[in-house]
């Protein structure tokens, strides 16, 4: 098991906050972005929130950093001493162990931020979705109309965040087998604000051009949804062979 009682407490407390905290952000995000979307004369809803909150190059440079590291930090929570080496007995079952918690708080800073971000957006609008509208910002923003459930919208954002999560707080498990806890940090926040990756699939993918002209043909959706889930496969296997090499006591 992952959890005895006394951890599930301190988790709850850990992700309580991190509730919070997002709340506050996702409301100054929303805020601007109602204030711009506001100079168009097209009605705004909720799916205009979330739509793309996950890719933003404000998520890139605040959002993802900070979910990232409280996932490594929550993931390596009472597992860094002797007894649970011990207790583990297997190098791959210590890594194997680590990458699952990072899944499991993944999926629960996704739902976090999904939860608040339509919490917060619910108080700015009171319409869930109108891109099947020609009145609505949707059509203004992208020429066309799209005819989609708000569900739709909201699964994408969750799982935008879970696979970008995912992605980088398993890079940084793996930075980890090689660097400090400082270092491979430093290196996922570069990469992950400057939106390097980001850059490379956009200029190497066939679908640049089209960018948005249907809406999962976005270089971002392709990004989330094929190029991370490969890496991150290619990240745990590294991460298994490398912590063979590392020296856990130091």
């Amino acid at each position: 098991m992952f959890f005895n009682f006394d951890k599930v407490k301190k988790y709850i407390l850990y992700f309580l906050m991190y509730f919070f905290m997002t709340g506050v952000v996702v409301l100054f995000y929303f805020a601007i972005s109602k204030r711009y979307m506001l100079t168009t004369s097209g009605n705004i809803c909720l799916a205009d929130f979330i739509d793309g909150f996950a890719t933003t190059s404000f998520s890139n440079i605040i959002v993802i950093p900070f979910s990232v590291l409280l996932i490594n930090v929550l993931s390596n929570l009472h597992c860094s001493n002797f007894n649970y080496y011990l207790r583990m007995y297997s190098r791959t079952r210590i890594i194997v162990s680590k990458i699952l918690k990072d899944i499991i708080f993944s999926v629960i800073t996704s739902l976090l931020i999904v939860c608040a971000s339509i919490f917060v957006g619910g108080l700015m609008t009171n319409t869930f979705m109108n891109w099947n509208s020609t009145s609505s910002y949707y059509y203004i923003a992208m020429h066309f109309t799209f005819d989609a459930d708000f569900i739709i919208v909201a699964l994408v954002m969750f799982f935008e965040l879970f696979i970008t999560f995912c992605f980088y707080s398993i890079l940084m498990c793996m930075l980890e087998q090689l660097l400090n806890t400082v270092l491979s940090f430093i290196i996922t926040l570069v990469l992950c604000g400057t939106n390097i990756i980001y850059m490379i699939v956009y200029y190497l993918t066939a679908t640049a051009e089209v960018i948005r002209a249907e809406y999962m043909s976005d270089v971002n959706k392709i990004l989330c949804f094929g190029v991370y889930p490969v890496i991150t496969i290619i990240l745990v296997v590294l991460s298994i062979k490398l912590i063979k090499r590392k020296d856990l006591l130091t």
